[in-house]
């Protein structure tokens, strides 16, 4: 899946990196999302900067140089685990609850928190549960 970077105001696509086949570790996306910003920021110092990747692109080095980054901000994916299950288990039960009260998808913002107990910038991930009732936070 290739990485995004839109324009925060107005939500225009700027830019799309297509990545090869074989996944990029931590410090290459960093490297291309350094570069980005920077060549970003000279074209619009003061434009916010909305980066939307996969989990491809939620390395801890690129998330927490975007969170370090003024006027710069990103939306990720993360791929499905244990830990991620566990952490999210009580919102979806919730959201399962409210679904079948309301017999239509519920979105119910929550908080994902690091390892290091931080909130993450944006710091509002969704669980939701689509219309058949099946549970969606694969791709949280």
């Amino acid at each position: 899946m290739p990485l995004h970077v839109y324009e925060g105001l107005s939500g225009r696509l700027i830019i799309t990196i297509l990545k090869p086949g074989k996944r990029s570790d931590g410090k290459r996306m960093l490297s291309v999302v350094k570069r980005m910003i920077g060549y970003l920021r000279r074209q619009w110092p003061e434009t916010l900067i909305v980066f939307r990747g996969d989990s491809h692109s939620a390395y801890p080095e690129v998330t927490d140089y975007i969170e370090q980054t003024d006027m710069t901000m990103y939306v990720t994916g993360l791929s499905a685990n244990s830990v991620l299950k566990k952490e999210v288990k009580q919102h979806v039960d919730r959201a399962e609850k409210e679904y079948m009260k309301r017999g239509e998808k519920v979105t119910l913002p929550t908080r994902i928190f690091s390892k290091t107990g931080k909130i993450r910038k944006p710091g509002a991930d969704s669980v939701c549960m689509n219309n058949s009732g099946k549970k969606d936070h694969e791709g949280i």
